[in-house]
């Protein structure tokens, strides 16, 4: 799938990031049993100040915590595509975190 390219089939939501570090997860997929491979997003910031979109991933039963397999700061006005990692994983998420002292938005387009 191209960037920025929207089809009838996507969806999208809009998101609010607390300033100083807040994180808010916009997707979660947990398959303890089988891993499997997570999904790309589109991440277009809507707010005044910059973000940062990061694909993380954790081993089974979470051992080691959360580690990051794709991170991208997302520019004030930016529109980015956040292409799944190819590795399928047992526990994955996206993140947004914000990066400045206001408040940030987004808004998310899910594939």
């Amino acid at each position: 799938m191209s960037n920025n390219i929207k089809h009838e089939t996507d969806y999208s939501h809009d998101w609010t990031v607390e300033p100083n570090g807040g994180v808010t997860e916009v997707d979660s997929k947990h398959t303890p049993i089988i891993p499997e491979v997570g999904r790309s997003v589109d991440i277009e910031n809507t707010g005044r100040g910059e973000l940062t979109i990061q694909y993380q991933w954790g081993a089974p039963f979470m051992a080691g915590g959360w580690k990051v397999a794709k991170s991208h700061v997302v520019q004030r006005g930016e529109t980015y595509h956040l292409q799944r990692p190819d590795n399928a994983f047992y526990h994955q998420r996206i993140v947004v975190i914000n990066n400045g002292a206001s408040r940030g938005f987004c808004t998310i387009y899910y594939h």
